[in-house]
């Protein structure tokens, strides 16, 4: 139960950001190098899409197909994230193994890859924009964040889903630390 409140939380907060972007904003650098803001969209739009097939263990295509978003974007981003929250809200969805952009793993671990990227890269385009990220600092779904980030920290550096740790301070939330952790500077600005 628990799992499904904190991934309802990422997605209305990552839907905030993502309903704020202008077109405008679509070639704004962001903290994430790999991604400028029309490609993290587009990211955003195939993430939500892949993590609703795991959830539901439907068969996709494990590639993305786009690096730039649809016109429409929030919208669509709306209807996925809707999607998405459905299929996880349904406790066997976090159960067995399935299928996440190709590669067979645990389905709690798919979850949690798909929840640390929505908050992750939800704070990256409120960054890019200049726009408050809706995720309290040190609110329940920061904390998971950084235990996710944590956990999967240097798998995705292995992997290069991560780029180096950031060193943040001591005393930093747990929103910089998971930030610190998944290769980001919180202080980062365009």
């Amino acid at each position: 139960m628990e799992q499904q409140r904190l991934m309802a939380e990422a997605v209305a907060a990552t839907v905030k950001v993502v309903s704020a972007v202008q077109p405008e904003d679509l070639d704004r650098p962001t903290p994430c190098e790999r991604y400028d803001v029309g490609a993290l969209l587009a990211h955003l739009l195939w993430v939500t899409d892949m993590s609703v097939a795991a959830a539901r263990r439907l068969p996709m295509e494990a590639d993305q197909a786009s690096d730039r978003p649809p016109d429409g974007w929030a919208s669509s981003f709306e209807l996925q994230a809707a999607a998405l929250v459905d299929a996880w809200s349904d406790p066997g969805a976090w159960q067995g193994t399935t299928s996440l952009a190709g590669t067979e793993l645990p389905a709690t671990v798919a979850g949690l890859i798909v929840f640390g990227d929505l908050v992750i890269h939800g704070w990256d385009l409120a960054r890019a924009i200049g726009m408050p990220h809706p995720v309290d600092d040190d609110g329940d779904v920061a904390r998971a964040t950084l235990e996710v980030m944590t956990q999967m920290g240097d798998q995705g550096r292995a992997m290069g889903a991560f780029g180096a740790a950031v060193e943040v301070p001591g005393d930093a939330t747990a929103l910089a630390r998971a930030l610190g952790e998944s290769g980001r500077n919180p202080e980062w600005t365009p």
